[in-house]
């Protein structure tokens, strides 16, 4: 299965009346013959078949095949995009892994490792890589070494440019012994890394070294030397390994390089071209983003580390009883507790917004006027959300824009859905000038050209909402938060990445 995987999906397939088999032994072949195709590299488009295997051996004591029957449930999963489904089937392959084989271990925590870096999730990501790597040393397994020491040079972690000169050297020491491919997939990813730290001369060697040793085509070596190039100008060569790469099937690959199209465009002020390139770049990122849904996943992950963590406590101490009683307890507890705070908090909100409507209908800004901003000023005292906001920044509200923008802030604290990101977005920006100096202000004076879609991302982002969140307020899909944070990232002249967005943002 390991060194010959075309020859045993053979033997699989050459069995004759699969369809018969029954209990264990049809639950072996549909294990088997799944395993067979993932080796062989032949992309599962159903579960069907390894749910044999799953639903079969979920209630078995045979943890080492419950293990390997959930990693290739996670693994076809990955196959399907399905994410959120991928990332529970391996937690579960995990929770068993330890009465698995070791190679068994090892693919859990190496796919574990990758679903974390496809969300950017690269502490854990590199957590699991390095256990795997562990379990690669001792088995001696050359290839997989390879592999795992290239997944974690290709993190961004202070923790890997502390090691880089370990990890290439070691990787440079069992390289020959590799497959071309594997050796190509190594030599990119040290090339990614010295790009990545501007030592641009080691990086296009080791992206040559990539482009010449592999025997597929190496189509992400080809984009980062074009990267290269492009940033260099020499437009011809770059060109020409835009176009190799562009035969990737990857969705990924072709919306970088219909980003770097663009902006090259963009820069020399060719707009019917950027046009079209950022139209195929839209179309590929859309595809790419469709599945990728990182929240859910770290949050499912979360949960599911919780939930075995507590069933592990309750079978070593057996007090189920006591548990199941003290947490509906403090559920009960709980749910109230948060239900009457929530409930006295909108009902605070509500006060604060019916006075704010008073103040700004007032045609007379007189007594009347000044009674019931006084009434505002004390209200806001007693309240526990916006009090410590006023009071380190005024101590007291009389500018009628002021108060406009307090009660934009107020019915975004309120309810999310309640945002107007069109009429909402000076209000909310004047508001972030009172508490954040000058933050939007300084923002639009430094970078004039982001929309106003951008301009709402940058500031809900500086509120420190999270993308699902900014959605809701935007009323739009989470998917196009990203698009545009991808926009502003180009209008700052950030490197493209929600991280760094997020990092720029809320030090502005």
């Amino acid at each position: 299965m390991y060194t010959h995987p075309d020859s045993a999906l053979q033997v699989l397939e050459t069995i004759p009346d699969p369809e018969k088999l029954t209990g264990r032994e049809q639950a072996d072949y549909a294990l088997l013959l799944t395993q067979a195709r993932s080796r062989c590299r032949i992309t599962a488009t159903s579960d069907s078949l390894i749910r044999i295997a799953t639903d079969y051996y979920r209630h078995s004591n045979d943890h080492a095949r419950k293990a390997t029957s959930f990693l290739y449930l996670g693994d076809v999963y990955m196959d399907m995009e399905n994410h959120t489904e991928a990332i529970k089937a391996l937690k579960q392959a995990e929770e068993v892994a330890v009465d698995a084989d070791l190679k068994v271990q090892s693919l859990v925590y190496s796919k574990l490792g990758y679903l974390n870096k496809k969300i950017s999730n690269y502490p854990m990501a590199w957590i699991y890589y390095q256990k795997a790597l562990d379990i690669d040393k001792s088995i001696g397994h050359t290839e997989w070494i390879v592999s795992s020491l290239t997944n974690i040079l290709n993190l961004p972690l202070p923790e890997v440019q502390d090691s880089v000169f370990v990890y290439v050297t070691l990787l440079e020491e069992i390289l020959p012994s590799a497959h071309p491919d594997l050796k190509a997939k190594a030599y990119n990813n040290i090339g990614a890394h010295y790009y990545r730290h501007n030592q641009t001369t080691l990086a296009v060697n080791y992206f040559e070294k990539a482009i010449h040793t592999s025997i597929s085509v190496p189509y992400r070596a080809y984009l980062n030397l074009a990267r290269i190039y492009d940033s260099e100008g020499n437009i011809e060569r770059a060109d020409s390994l835009y176009q190799t790469a562009l035969q990737s099937p990857v969705w990924a690959t072709r919306a970088r390089i219909y980003e770097a199209l663009y902006k090259r465009h963009f820069q020399a002020k060719r707009f019917q071209e950027a046009a079209t390139y950022m139209k195929l770049y839209q179309l590929a990122a859309d595809s790419f983003y469709t599945h990728r849904q990182a929240q859910e996943i770290q949050e499912l992950q979360a949960k599911y580390d919780y939930e075995v963590l507590v069933r592990k406590k309750i079978e070593t101490e057996n007090l189920l009883l006591h548990y199941v009683i003290g947490s509906g307890l403090l559920l009960l507890l709980s749910t109230w507790g948060i239900y009457y705070f929530k409930k006295q908090n909108r009902q605070q909100l509500h006060e604060l917004e019916n006075l704010i409507r008073q103040i700004n209908n007032l045609e007379n800004k007189g007594e009347k006027a000044q009674n019931l901003i006084n009434e505002l000023n004390e209200s806001l005292s007693r309240h526990k959300v916006l009090s410590h906001e006023y009071l380190r920044v005024k101590g007291k509200w009389t500018d009628s824009e002021d108060i406009l923008a307090l009660g934009a802030y107020i019915r975004l604290k309120r309810d999310l859905s309640l945002y107007e990101p069109s009429s909402d977005l000076s209000t909310l920006g004047h508001w972030l000038d009172i508490v954040s100096t000058q933050f939007a202000s300084r923002l639009q004076e430094k970078h004039p050209n982001l929309t106003a879609s951008e301009l709402n991302v940058c500031y809900l982002h500086r509120m420190n909402y999270s993308l699902h969140e900014i959605a809701q307020a935007m009323h739009v899909k989470p998917d196009s938060i990203k698009r545009y944070i991808y926009r502003a990232c180009t209008n700052m002249g950030i490197i493209q990445s929600r991280e760094e967005f997020t990092k720029y943002i809320l030090k502005f």
